[in-house]
């Protein structure tokens, strides 16, 4: 809950408090770059919340887990509003989140996103990132 709390209230800080302090943490979302690495996921989402404000749904849950590690598969229907326009869009996604306990209690170590197959334009509308 708190992961998608921080994503719809586009708060990079609160985001990064969830996740392990470790280099091995990966982040993958559609059409930005790979990130890896604590740093590079704080890039991730200052980005991805440049671009808009986010309201994420979970449609549907299912988690595995055991005393060492949780894994959660989701289908997640978003909700985006351009910041540049004001253009709302709408899309589901499946995501996997991984969550490894750590000697500070839970804490995320994987997301990744992709888009769900839908009538899902958004994947060719949010803007490419260089760096």
């Amino acid at each position: 809950k708190a992961f998608y709390a921080a994503f719809a209230e586009g708060d990079a800080e609160a985001m990064m408090t969830l996740w392990h302090d470790d280099e091995s943490v990966i982040c993958i979302v559609p059409n930005l770059p790979y990130a890896q690495g604590y740093l590079s996921l704080m890039e991730t989402w200052r980005t991805l919340f440049e671009i808009g404000r986010f309201k994420p749904l979970i449609l549907a849950n299912h988690a595995l887990d055991n005393s060492q590690t949780v894994v959660h598969n989701q289908l997640v229907h978003m909700e985006l509003t351009l910041n540049d326009n004001e253009t709302m869009h709408h899309f589901n996604l499946h995501c996997t989140l991984v969550f490894t306990r750590t000697k500070d209690g839970w804490r995320i170590s994987l997301f990744h996103a992709s888009p769900a197959m839908d009538n899902n334009k958004l994947a060719d509308e949010i803007p490419k990132l260089l760096h």
